[in-house]
């Protein structure tokens, strides 16, 4: 059972453990890049809920689904709505964050609000540590087995570049 489990690490599949399939990820993944592209995230925040019934305690899918609906925020028109959204549900995410604090798809999808988050909200402090782990990931492979969520998280840093 032990060699099963070592096996499972050395060949990267601890999504297992956390109990998410490889497709579930990907297809997660895909609705990430979709909404962070300016697709609209009712149909994500649809599919995420879906998927959250699915996995009710596990991290990873509540920092997607969370991210979801911070994305939401982005497309509201009024600015109470936004604020209410944001304050929601900064906490959900930054909650899987700290249950998972070595995972790169959460810390890109922290990076990713963040980085599209007014200053005056104050929700920047951790841009710098999740840059370079977001960074250390993607030159370690870490989404070598996705390689369209790959070349997306390399486009993300060039934008971060360009917008300074």
């Amino acid at each position: 059972m032990a060699r099963t489990l070592v096996g499972m690490l050395v060949l990267g599949m601890p999504s297992l453990l956390l109990g998410q399939t490889h497709s579930e990820i990907s297809s997660w993944r895909a609705l990430y890049r979709q909404t962070a592209k300016g697709g609209p995230a009712d149909s994500a925040i649809v599919l995420m809920t879906e998927a959250l019934q699915t996995h009710p305690n596990n991290a990873t899918c509540t920092a997607f689904h969370a991210t979801t609906q911070l994305q939401k925020a982005q497309e509201l028109w009024n600015p109470l709505d936004k604020l209410t959204t944001f304050q929601t549900w900064r906490p959900v995410l930054d909650s899987a964050l700290e249950a998972l604090p070595l995972d790169p798809d959460l810390a890109l999808l922290r990076l990713g609000v963040q980085s599209h988050t007014p200053g005056f909200l104050d929700y920047d402090q951790a841009m710098v540590s999740d840059t370079r782990q977001v960074r250390e990931a993607l030159a370690a492979g870490h989404w070598e087995d996705d390689p369209a969520h790959a070349a997306f998280v390399q486009d993300f840093f060039t934008y971060l570049e360009t917008e300074k």
